[in-house]
This record gives C-alpha cells, structure tokens and sequence, in this order.
C-alpha cells in the first residue's frame, strides 16, 4: 500500500493509511471494518469514510437493480468498529535492559 501526498505529488492518486477501497480523499482519514457478510460477518474489509460513502452507495443502487434490497444492506459508520492495526512482536517486546513492569510504555500493553 502506499499512501500520496496531494500538495507533492500533483494529479497522483489518494490512499489512506489502511483503507482497501479506491475512492480515498484523505491520506491520514480514520477507516473501520465494513463487514460484508450479514450472517457470518467473516468477510469484511477497511475503508476511510469515503470509501465507506461508496460502498453504500453501490450496495444501495445494486440492492435496487436486482429488486432485493434486504441482500444489500447498508452500513452505519457510526457504530463500526474502528481498524486497529495489529502491532508487530518488536513493538510489544521491552527494549533491552528495561524489565517489565517498570515504567514502559511499549511494554506495558503486553504487560497486562
């Protein structure tokens, strides 16, 4: 993934950090989980609000053409998840020579 910068690079297209759609407006938006699937909810991806804007309104229209709108609900982005990513091993670890439990605010998450 890469994310652009509009004021450096003009006529580029923008991604947010994270987000998996095509229709991002800013670099850094916030993105949340759009569950694709009603029933199971396994499926779902992360997209920016913009991103999210578009996938309503696509599965609006779709649920429209095909007459089953109930198979093609839309998503609140009020009540979605937020994206957290996951932290990697070297993030969650303690630096050399500071002991868990002390004072560390990279450690004290995996502490708890």
């Amino acid at each position: 993934m890469t994310i652009n910068i509009p004021t450096t690079l003009v006529g580029a297209r923008v991604q947010a950090r994270y987000c998996e759609g095509d229709h991002c407006c800013e670099p850094d938006g916030e993105v949340r989980v759009y569950p694709i699937l009603s029933v199971s909810r396994a499926a779902h991806v992360i997209l920016c609000h913009d991103c999210w804007d578009h996938e309503n309104r696509y599965r609006h229209e779709r649920g429209k053409e095909l007459g089953r709108p109930e198979h093609w609900r839309t998503r609140d982005w009020e009540v979605a998840e937020r994206y957290q990513p996951l932290r990697s091993a070297a993030e969650t670890t303690a630096p050399l020579g500071i002991a868990c439990g002390e004072e560390n605010p990279i450690c004290a998450p995996a502490c708890a």
